[in-house]
């Protein structure tokens, strides 16, 4: 095809008299070389278009790499800025609780001296308060004893009362039933001047106050 183009172009030149019969040969040999020449540039340009189909294929390739190249890049953006995020909580979060240790800290101090200083107070209340009532635990001790001896000392002296309330019970009742049965309306031996229903009135009397007595003890 080439070779067509360059013999049509010399035919032209042959018609027109641009050049002289004698420089045909010389021609030829030109068309040779022209020839030649086409043919390699045809066959770059086949070569060209194949690279060219081939580098398309690697610049879409390239595009798509890039594509996934850019979402993987997205992603991994994206991780790390959530990760950052997590990262700024994290040490906000640390600090608050830096900070929240230091109060925490200096009010464990602020009470450990007060609570010193209270104990040591404290203390010295305790221990006079236990002098005190170990002085008092012995006063009343004393008194307790002293009361024991009271309590049994009036144990004594009832025991004496209930002895000698039966003791005189039994007269009153030896008396009610001598006066009963022997002197009733009569005077009695001991005392003559009391006829026998006035010593009964007498003895009745003696009755009623020893049982109230016995009540009143009771």
């Amino acid at each position: 095809m080439a070779e067509k183009a360059a013999r049509a172009i010399l035919k032209q030149c042959e018609d027109a008299h641009f050049c002289p019969p004698e420089a045909v040969d010389i021609h030829q040999m030109r068309i040779g070389y022209v020839c030649h020449a086409m043919d390699s540039i045809a066959d770059g340009l086949r070569l060209r278009k194949l690279s060219e189909e081939e580098v398309k294929q690697d610049f879409q390739r390239l595009l798509e790499q890039r594509d996934s190249l850019r979402a993987r890049v997205a992603e991994l953006e994206k991780e790390l800025s959530d990760a950052l995020r997590q990262v700024a909580g994290r040490v906000r979060q640390n600090e608050r609780l830096e900070r929240r240790l230091q109060v925490a800290e200096s009010f464990v101090a602020k009470i450990k001296g007060g609570l010193r200083d209270t104990w040591k107070g404290e203390r010295k209340k305790l221990r006079a308060a236990a002098v005190n009532y170990r002085s008092q635990r012995d006063i009343e001790a004393a008194h307790h004893a002293h009361l024991r001896a009271e309590r049994d000392a009036a144990r004594a002296d009832l025991a004496r009362l209930k002895a000698d309330n039966e003791r005189m019970r039994a007269v009153y009742e030896a008396a009610k039933t001598w006066c009963e049965t022997a002197y009733v309306g009569k005077p009695h031996p001991r005392f003559p001047a009391y006829p026998g229903d006035e010593l009964l009135l007498a003895v009745n009397a003696v009755k009623f106050t020893a049982k109230e007595q016995d009540d009143g003890t009771a």
